[in-house]
């Protein structure tokens, strides 16, 4: 299990103004991994969520982070 926080301060597009200040915002991101062993093949499977709190959050003007986002995989190595 691993939990990441990412954090973006307050931040301005224009130097000494106001204009198009975009507020300080934190996502909170956890991943489970765990491997699974099938015959010859390493397998690992991962279930991840990116944006946990659905926090509503840009990293430009008029560019909005998505919103909680679900991600599955999964990782196949043939031999040890």
């Amino acid at each position: 299990l691993a939990a990441a926080y990412r954090y973006t301060g307050r931040r301005r597009t224009v130097a000494g103004s106001a204009l198009n200040a975009l507020p300080a915002t934190g996502l909170l991101d956890l991943q489970l991994r765990r491997p699974v062993p099938i015959g010859q093949w390493r397998t690992e499977l991962m279930a991840a969520v990116e944006n946990l709190l659905d926090r509503d959050a840009a990293m430009l003007v008029d560019y909005p982070v998505p919103g909680r986002t679900w991600r599955l995989g999964v990782q196949l190595t043939r031999g040890g």
